[in-house]
């Protein structure tokens, strides 16, 4: 995918290799993570930066764009590019239950003990854990792609309505009858929805 992503784009990308748990907790990961973003905006000062992510790399791409905006001397990346990103670690929203039904990939409960691998219970509505609850101002565009047959497609719902209601500037893309992180796979589905990302991109 990030071969394709780069003959797409014509675009320089890194690879983020974060730490994960239960090796590490939420706190680690998303200093590993800061520390890495810092650290390429100084070594490509010139460069426009856009923060892409799939699944929980989605979910922890969108907490990290939400700790830079909170730093008002940080540059912001420009655009933000995420496939079925995991927004809830708490697994609260009530249409999930349905979904889990037509899922052939993720299960509630072995995401939930990944959750728990991450974080305390107590932390799955942290913003650094569950970026749904946190600020989207001032993050740039968002662009979010989910799959009909995905658990997090309920999720996706809900993450248009914030959009819609506080007006973001997020747009939300649903593919029917798709499932997890789908633009992984070799179908021809995944390459609509990554020229549909890079339209995006250079739009």
């Amino acid at each position: 995918f990030i071969s394709r992503l780069i003959e797409a784009t014509g675009a320089k990308v890194t690879f983020v290799d974060y730490p994960v748990a239960p090796e590490s907790k939420y706190i680690q990961t998303m200093e590993k993570v800061y520390g890495a973003y810092t650290y390429l905006l100084e070594k490509y000062d010139d460069d426009a930066f856009i923060l892409v992510g799939d699944s929980a790399g989605g979910g922890l791409a969108l907490s990290l764009a939400q700790v830079i905006s909170d730093k008002q001397e940080i540059r912001r990346p420009e655009k933000i590019v995420l496939f079925s990103p995991w927004l809830d670690l708490s697994l609260e929203n009530p249409g999930i239950n349905e979904q889990e039904k037509k899922d052939m990939i993720l299960s509630k409960e072995a995401l939930l003990y990944a959750a728990e691998q991450y974080a305390d219970p107590n932390d799955f509505k942290n913003p650094l854990v569950s970026p749904i609850y946190g600020n989207f101002r001032e993050l740039g565009a968002i662009i979010m792609f989910f799959g009909s047959l995905e658990l997090f497609y309920a999720d996706g719902l809900g993450m248009q309505r914030i959009a819609e209601t506080d007006k973001l500037d997020i747009y939300i893309r649903f593919y029917n009858k798709m499932p997890h992180d789908w633009v992984i796979f070799p179908i021809p589905e995944a390459s609509i929805a990554l020229q549909d990302a890079c339209e995006f991109i250079f739009n």
